[in-house]
């Protein structure tokens, strides 16, 4: 939406979106949801795929570009086109990863537990390494709104990145390392309930666990509405503030470098 020419080749935005958001879930998967390694694999794929795209692979920050553009009826199919893309690319990256992650033991194929990242919250009581829900699920409003707290602060930074004047560089590279220390410091901060802010990660994830892991009382899929919802409403937050909030960096009238005339995306073009 927001690339030059992107309007021009969305077939092309859209496949190289979904290849991204496989390659960035499959990095994640594989790696147990290390929290060094997810920030490192959103780099590698914003320096592959975005400076066709946008670099988004993540369905909050596509909302949070589509409220920011505020051409709410000519880009919303385009927007819807681009998050089908990313949970399709979800899946496929899913399966690539099942297939890494799988041995065979005892003559059967399988994948061992301890290879599966876990998406809850972890258990307030310390009895269990996660909410296993055994006193009932007490956490529910924790968790989302955790997740709008730190999804609306990394989509903010990506639409200061990528705005016409809010940029603090041309340097697609150093923007995109920006988007992902960012990412690294928020993982941190929502410790305590588990990082997604991602919606594509969220449904990879939890297709995933589920699929390999015994989910006792519900503790795997409980909280996925709180890891899919809480990104979604946190990009579109940071959509409508960058609305607010972008227009106060403009420069006065007659100052305009020529250089300023479009916004940066996430890497040159």
């Amino acid at each position: 939406m927001e690339v030059p020419r992107g309007n021009e080749r969305k077939s092309l935005v859209a496949s190289y979106e979904m290849l991204g958001t496989a390659f960035f879930v499959y990095m994640i998967l594989v790696s147990t949801g290390d929290a060094l390694a997810v920030p490192l694999a959103l780099f590698s794929v914003i320096l592959i795929f975005g400076g066709v795209t946008g670099g988004h692979f993540n369905p909050a920050v596509t909302l949070g570009v589509y409220f920011g553009e505020k051409k709410y009826t000519e880009n919303l199919p385009y927007c819807v086109l681009i998050i089908v893309s990313q949970l399709v690319g979800s899946g496929l990256g899913m399966l690539a990863a099942a297939f890494s992650l799988s041995a065979k033991v005892d003559g059967e194929w399988s994948i061992a537990e301890g290879r599966v990242p876990v998406l809850a919250p972890k258990d307030p009581t310390g009895k269990n390494t996660h909410d296993m829900g055994e006193d009932g699920f007490s956490e529910d409003w924790q968790t989302i709104f955790t997740q709008i707290m730190c999804t609306f602060v990394f989509v903010s930074v990506i639409l200061m990145v990528k705005g016409k004047f809010t940029a603090p560089s041309k340097d697609g590279a150093l923007l995109a390392l920006t988007v992902v220390v960012t990412l690294g410091g928020l993982i941190q901060v929502a410790n305590h309930h588990a990082a997604s802010f991602n919606p594509a990660v969220t449904l990879g994830l939890t297709i995933f666990q589920t699929s390999v892991l015994e989910n006792t009382g519900g503790y795997l899929t409980h909280y996925f509405y709180a890891y899919f919802i809480g990104p979604l409403l946190g990009g579109a937050l940071a959509g409508i503030f960058s609305n607010l909030h972008a227009p106060l960096h403009e420069p006065a009238k007659g100052t305009l470098d020529e250089n300023d005339e479009e916004s940066t995306g996430l890497l040159p073009h």
